[in-house]
């Protein structure tokens, strides 16, 4: 049987969210290293949202823009231009985090 990345995507989701967050980053990484995968949007979109719960703002926006030129959902890009604003809201001199 061959590994499918679309389950082991959904899987170190599914991991991060159990509280295996190291586990499920080197998932994730590994999957970003597949020639179709590290242009998938949901990839990128899922790294850029685990690194903004984890605090690393820097990679979560350049997740985060690298999602905005692989997608052509309107909605999608909505939400990921949501999140960048809120990143940069976050960053902005005087902000505070509301998390």
């Amino acid at each position: 049987m061959h590994p499918n990345p679309f389950v082991e995507l959904n899987y170190s989701i599914a991991l991060y969210y159990s509280g295996q967050k190291q586990k499920a980053f080197a998932g994730l990484k590994e999957l970003e290293q597949k020639p179709f995968l590290h242009q998938y949007y949901l990839l990128n979109a899922a790294l850029g949202k685990l690194s903004f719960l984890e605090g690393d703002h820097i990679n979560a926006k350049r997740y985060f823009l690298k999602t905005l030129t692989q997608t052509n959902s309107p909605a999608e890009k909505d939400l990921i231009g949501r999140m960048i604003e809120r990143l940069e809201g976050m960053s902005a001199p005087g902000a505070v985090n509301r998390e």
